[in-house]
This record gives structure tokens, C-alpha cells and sequence, in this order.
């Protein structure tokens, strides 16, 4: 049960140097992301970093009002209008940068867990959460150099099938590609910086409240957290992440407290949403050029 009197005293008197310091990593948040979503592409579009960095601030403000993050697709519709790639190529590159996410959250999660193991029932579902996730991106990974059943193509000449085979193609097509250059490895290590940062948010969240949950364990098992806030039952990850988050650590912190860091992590979406508006409507305008452009 929260009090909710106790929680706004948590929020009143929070630390605001922490506050600070979780403020600030937006910045390399963004700009990582931003690079990584330009090494993606520029194994198929050429593209500049400006380009890339408008079209990922573009997509925030509808990953805050989409479940599940669905607003990265919008990514994959501007690389289409402005450099001509295929629409399913395009969202084989977002497909790609979400299953390569999960897969390095879990290898922290694990990592972590191996390190500071709390010992409850919380640790043991984010150990088997983490190595269920790790095992699902790596079948992933083996299914896009796996040759395809002759008995898949034999009945995928026309309707549903033969879009799902398309679509797959150019996925394969894609991922083969990544992985004879050299952004294959720029871009896993980029996921792995981008995601220490976000979870270093997450740690300063804790202690501007004063929490005692060590931050080893805050890197160890908030990755959780942040898996269930990406299904598509809630938008931004509302309540879900907060349930989960509460779930986790209420045996060093009170759930008043950890509510804040729960209120706290909104951030995540609403801070870059609101910098990503003007990055919409240039867009947005953009296209409209491109229409007019064409019918001319």
C-alpha cells in the first residue's frame, strides 16, 4: 500500500543534485541513440547524422502516446520517404534495434545478477526472465543466417504468405549485410554504452530519494523493469513498470519511495518526447515537400 502523503514528502524533499545528474544523462542517451540508428542505416541509405538524429527525436513523442514503443516505426516511414529504402527493410532495421536492446539488457541483467544476487523470489524471476530473453533474441539472430525451408516457399506465392516471405527476405538480406561490415560490432557496443547510461539514470533516481537498494542491484534487476514496461499493455510502460519496479525492490525500500522512482523514470519518455516535437514537425513538412515535389 503507498502513502501517499509519504510520497510527496519522498518528491519534496528529493535530492536535486541527483536530480541533476539523472537530467544531464539524457543528453548522451539521446546522442547514442541517435548514432546508433545512423550506423544502422548507412549500411543501406546514405544518410547524414543530422538526418538520423531528427528522425530518432521524431519518433519520441509517439513512443510516449504508443504502447510498446510502436512509435519507432515512424523511423522506418521517414527512411523511406527521404532516402527511398523499402518500408520492410526499414522496419527490419527497427525490429533489429529492439531485439538487439533486449538482448543487451539482458546480458546486464545477468551479469549483474552474477555479481549481487538478492536472494528472493524478485531475483530469481529477473535470472529466468533475463536468460528466457538472451535465448529468444539469440534464436532470433540464428533464424536470419538459418536457410529457409523449401516447404515455406513452396506455398508462399500470393497473399499473407508471400508478404510475410518478402518481408523476411529483406530482413535476412539486411542482417547479412550488417554483418559483413563493420558497424555490426559499432553498433552492439553502442547498445551496451547507451544502455549502461539509461540504467545509470535509473540509479540516480534511486538515490535522490535516499534509497538503500544498492546500485549494483538497481543495474542487476531494473533491466526487468524496463522489459515489461515494452509490452503493449499500457502506454509509455504506465503502471507496469511502476508495479514492477515496487515489486523488485520493496525488501530494502519502502513502496512510497520506490513510487517516486516509478514517477521518476516517466521521464524517460516525456523528456525526450517534448525535445522530439519540433523534429515532428519538420518532418512533417518535409514530406509535404516531397508530395508536392512529386506531383509536379
Amino acid at each position: 500500500m503507498i502513502d501517499s502523503r509519504r510520497l510527496l514528502e519522498n518528491l519534496r524533499h528529493a535530492d536535486l543534485l541527483w536530480f541533476g545528474a539523472a537530467l544531464v544523462l539524457f543528453v548522451p542517451q539521446i546522442m547514442l541513440t541517435a548514432l546508433r540508428w545512423h550506423i544502422l542505416v548507412r549500411n543501406c541509405a546514405k544518410t547524414s547524422f543530422n538526418e538520423s538524429f531528427t528522425v530518432v527525436m521524431a519518433a519520441h513523442p509517439l513512443n510516449l502516446c504508443l504502447p510498446a514503443k510502436a512509435g519507432d516505426l515512424l523511423k522506418a516511414l521517414f527512411l523511406k520517404r527521404r532516402s527511398g529504402v523499402l518500408l520492410k527493410t526499414g522496419v527490419s532495421i527497427v525490429v533489429l534495434e529492439r531485439v538487439m536492446d533486449l538482448a543487451v539488457l539482458s546480458c546486464l541483467m545477468l551479469a549483474g545478477l552474477f555479481f549481487v544476487w538478492p536472494g528472493n523470489e524478485a531475483g530469481l524471476t529477473a535470472l529466468i526472465s533475463g536468460a528466457a530473453v538472451l535465448t529468444s533474441a539469440l534464436i532470433y539472430f540464428f533464424l536470419q543466417l538459418a536457410p529457409i525451408p523449401q516447404c515455406f516457399s513452396k506455398y508462399t506465392h500470393t497473399g499473407f504468405l508471400a508478404a510475410a516471405r518478402e518481408a523476411i527476405e529483406a530482413s535476412r538480406s539486411y542482417f547479412t549485410s550488417l554483418l559483413h561490415s563493420a558497424r555490426a560490432p559499432q553498433a552492439v557496443g553502442l547498445s551496451f554504452i547507451l544502455w549502461f547510461f539509461h540504467l545509470a539514470q535509473f540509479v540516480c533516481f534511486f538515490k535522490m530519494f535516499g534509497a538503500s537498494t544498492p546500485a549494483l542491484l538497481v543495474i542487476a534487476c531494473v533491466p526487468l523493469a524496463v522489459m515489461v514496461g515494452l509490452l503493449p499493455i499500457s502506454f509509455a510502460g504506465l503502471g507496469t513498470r511502476d508495479a514492477v519496479l515496487i515489486w523488485l525492490f520493496m525488501s530494502w525500500d519502502p513502496p512510497d519511495l520506490l513510487a517516486g522512482v516509478g514517477l521518476m523514470s516517466h521521464l524517460r519518455y516525456i523528456v525526450p518526447a517534448l525535445l522530439g516535437v519540433p523534429a515532428v514537425r519538420y518532418h512533417l513538412s518535409a514530406v509535404k515537400e516531397l508530395r508536392g515535389e512529386s506531383e509536379t
